[in-house]
């Protein structure tokens, strides 16, 4: 804006240093609590009521579609006089029994706010009269149309709650307070973009000065009073600025429902990344309009292994909305995402420690190939996992694989690297590859997180040589590695905590399994090893080995090339 002042901070290093640094500068992420890890599920911003709610949560159980979150969207209010954080009598008559119900099938309770009141609240004039709102330059009340009749639609005239009025952050919290009562446990912390460059704040400063700090302050404001309550806090945030971080989760905003759209999201989700937004998601489906069956497939297809994971949008984006096959494949990458929980959790851990983004594009960890600099249609899912949204209606994707071996999750074709895979992924298949000497640690399949312990724990093993993966979770971590050994593969872990089902991928037989020394049974195949306590059995291209020990050696392992592939 004219008169505006710019401050460059020239940082070196890599881009993970630079990532790291800008951390120390400006804040890191907190840990979010492990069920934001799980799928967080809208009502939609459609008009909504206590019955409607209450039968869509208890339809996922039924569906047997894992989610951790109901999200009730802004018309959990009443229409005209959002946002005073009052429940509509009239559609929820009685919202403590809502959130009860909601909490007893294993889910989460999110409701929708944002910093602005409308003029016909009641909560207006109570606000006005203290001093709680922006001001015009005359000393009124600014009340200017928020939203801009963005979409086709009109909002009312609404204030604009002031942060920085030291009074406003218990007033705020008092009208939080019985929504956190009857166990409300996070909230969507919507807009706080739109601040009019004239307006005067508390502190004297006006909204050209204050546009970016603004939602900072609001998003700090609840996150704080959550963490409070809670111990570990997370929101759904959208506007952000430097610090804003420290916050999370943010999201995409509003994209159209294009596949146009959807790749533009995948672009700024890279780049919210890269620019220090370690937990980042967006909106299954895209938010206007209604997508096509195919597009919500494949948008929940890329959602469902991004870092956080809604779906939402202005119409119904419940997965039975598009079809029953679109459903059976919808719940098999909901499972997949309850099963990579503790995966996500651990890179969870790493953002907090290194500003690292949990999703990050190919050139953060192959900054020495330049064909990774501009690819911005694929990602990075942590270090191990490779995923590439399938952004065409004909399925047609080009993938770029670096220097390396890499494994298709699906199949277990292998490919070296760097090379660029062109293919027709069918309805059902999001292509995702796993990098060569990686381990990715699988729980069991829950409708929630923390249905049951996470117990066996699934190891996918691709080793060549050796790998690694230090399990983190809040109060402990688990050291895991498998190392080859000419025809001999071993794994350990720092302790027998869990019964581990290892899949050794490649080796298509071995003579012999042991586990701490023990000789293990060997069964005709994987269903008979679910039945059974301990034992190892061959699948297509891999061996299974299941025990509750710390170390399983597979010896006389046959179909392993002497030459590791992607070494020759």
């Amino acid at each position: 804006m004219p008169g505006d002042t710019v401050e460059y901070f020239f940082i070196a290093g890599t881009l993970a240093e630079i990532l790291e640094s800008y951390a120390r500068l400006t804040g890191f992420p907190p840990v979010p609590p492990r069920w934001s890890f799980g799928l967080w599920a809208s009502t939609s911003f459609v008009p909504i009521d206590q019955a409607q709610v209450e039968g869509r949560a208890r339809r996922l159980r039924h569906e047997e579609i894992p989610a951790d979150v109901v999200h009730l969207d802004a018309t959990w209010q009443r229409a005209g006089e959002r946002c005073d954080l009052r429940w509509d009598p009239a559609a929820f008559p009685d919202p403590a029994r809502l959130v009860s119900d909601l909490h007893s099938l294993g889910y989460k309770v999110c409701l929708w706010e944002n910093p602005y009141v409308s003029v016909h609240s009641s909560l207006f004039q109570e606000g006005a009269a203290r001093g709680y709102f922006l001001r015009r330059p005359d000393g009124s009340v600014y009340t200017p149309q928020i939203g801009s009749g963005a979409g086709g639609r009109r909002y009312p005239l609404c204030a604009i709650v002031d942060f920085t009025n030291p009074e406003v952050a218990a007033w705020f919290g008092k009208l939080h307070a019985p929504l956190l009562e009857i166990g409300v446990d996070t909230f969507k912390t919507d807009f706080g973009e739109e601040i009019p460059a004239d307006a005067v704040f508390h502190n004297g400063r006006t909204g050209a000065v204050m546009r970016n700090l603004y939602a900072r302050l609001y998003q700090e404001l609840v996150f704080t009073m959550l963490a409070t309550r809670h111990g570990r806090a997370v929101i759904w945030a959208r506007a952000a600025c430097p610090g804003a971080q420290r916050f999370p989760v943010h999201w995409s905003g509003d994209p159209h429902c294009t596949y146009e759209d959807m790749a533009a999201t995948l672009r700024g989700g890279l780049s919210a990344g890269m620019s220090g937004l370690a937990f980042w998601s967006h909106d299954i489906g895209g938010f206007y309009g209604t997508p096509s069956p195919d597009l919500y497939l494949r948008w929940a297809q890329f959602g469902l292994l991004s870092g956080h994971a809604r779906y939402h949008g202005t119409t119904p984006r419940d997965p039975w909305e598009f079809g029953d096959d679109v459903l059976t494949i919808f719940r098999r990458y909901a499972v997949l995402r309850s099963r990579l929980v503790p995966y996500l959790y651990t890179y969870a851990w790493q953002a907090a420690e290194t500003g690292l983004p949990v999703m990050r594009p190919l050139v953060l960890r192959y900054q020495d190939d330049p064909a990774t600099y501009g690819i911005d249609w694929q990602y990075l899912l942590g270090d191990e996992l490779l995923v590439a949204p399938v952004l065409d209606p004909d399925g047609r994707a080009t993938i770029y694989l670096p220097r390396g071996c890499w494994t298709d999750f699906w199949t277990g074709e292998t490919v070296s690297g760097p090379c660029a895979v062109r293919r027709t992924a069918p309805p059902d298949v999001l292509p995702v590859y796993v990098r060569e000497n990686s381990l990715v640690p699988l729980g069991p399949p829950m409708q929630y997180v923390g249905e049951r312990p996470c117990d066996p724990l699934t190891v996918e093993a691709y080793v060549t040589t050796e790998a690694r993966f230090t399990l983190r979770d809040d109060d402990a971590t688990l050291p895991l590695a498998v190392r080859r050994d000419g025809p001999a593969v071993e794994f350990e872990a720092a302790r027998a905590g869990a019964t581990y089902a290892v899949r050794f991928h490649g080796v298509a037989d071995a003579a012999a399994a042991t586990a701490d020394g023990a000789q293990l049974p060997r069964v005709p195949d994987p269903a008979a090893l679910a039945a059974v306590s301990e034992g190892w059995t061959v699948a297509a291209g891999l061996v299974i080995v299941k025990a509750r020990a710390r170390r399983i050696r597979l010896s006389g392992c046959a179909g392993w090339p002497d030459t590791p592939p992607g070494r020759a």
